[in-house]
């Protein structure tokens, strides 16, 4: 098992500990209303929204969610007559969004998988792959190099991928319980020696564990253009911030919150499949 399992061991926690979030989100599936779900829909959600209606995008049938978590993303995808599938590392990630399904009427579209995405390796391609806040959570150059094979692998020739991720400014300084060490790896601290986390590594007589990947804006450009990937959109939002959580191995969703020099800002980035073969 590797360090980004660590997700699964997040969202047991989450829905064991939480049962009114638990109770939230088979109801919101059970009384599925489209304008409620667009309205709820995480900053990687509203980039899809916003971008669907351009004209490079009109053909789209087929759509993989890279990181797909609990299905809220699939669900008004499909709901707008995509066809969907979603993948997530995290077991207990697939169960719920396959338990949320079941209620949907428009559940056809839509099938999840729990699937690591430097191991994907499925029969279909896709008109497009996004990805929903996955990429910044592999840390190991190898890992994301495997990410981009795979994802390039998947896409039908002159497809696009989606990414919106965290960059790294020069004053950024991480919150308590946070290191970021010089290859700008953010590392979170554990509880204590017997969470059951992957990875973890003792530092000044703590625990700590990584947990997200910060990139600087040039490095980024340049690791999606070494897999014969074309960019043909790339967008600062310095007004989206990741706020850091400090009592739980997660982050939260980029947030229109002030400039802060403890909360990472994102890129936006949609680059498409060249036709030619590496």
């Amino acid at each position: 098992m590797k360090y980004y399992h660590n997700h699964d061991f997040t969202y047991k926690k989450l829905y064991a500990d939480n049962l009114q979030l638990q109770k939230f989100l088979f109801q919101e599936a059970e009384n599925f209303d489209f304008q409620t779900m667009e309205e709820n829909l995480n900053s990687v959600g509203k980039f899809v929204k916003d971008i669907l209606h351009m004209s490079m995008f009109v053909d789209i049938k087929n759509i993989l969610i890279v990181g797909c978590g609990t299905g809220d993303l699939a669900f008004w995808l499909a709901s707008r007559g995509f066809n969907v599938l979603g993948i997530d590392v995290s077991i207990r990630a697939i169960e719920i969004a396959n338990q949320r399904l079941l209620s949907l009427p428009f559940r056809k579209r839509i099938n999840f998988l729990n699937m690591d995405v430097t191991l994907l390796s499925i029969d279909n391609k896709f008109d497009l792959i996004i990805d929903d806040h996955c990429l910044h959570c592999l840390v190991d150059n190898t890992d994301r190099a495997l990410y981009y094979q795979k994802v390039r692998e998947h896409l039908k020739p002159n497809a696009h991928l989606m990414i919106e991720t965290i960059f790294h400014e020069d004053n950024f300084i991480p919150p308590e319980n946070f290191i970021l060490d010089d290859g700008l790896i953010l590392w979170q601290k554990t509880n204590n020696e017997n969470d059951s986390y992957f990875n973890k590594v003792m530092y000044r007589e703590s625990y700590y564990i990584p947990v997200r990947k910060l990139i600087k804006s040039y490095d980024f450009e340049q690791e999606i253009l070494k897999f014969d990937l074309k960019l043909i959109y790339f967008v600062f939002r310095s007004d989206l911030r990741v706020q850091l959580q400090t009592t739980s191995c997660s982050l939260q969703d980029p947030l229109q919150i002030p400039a802060q020099t403890q909360s990472p800002a994102v890129v936006r980035a949609i680059a498409s499949r060249c036709n030619h073969n590496l």
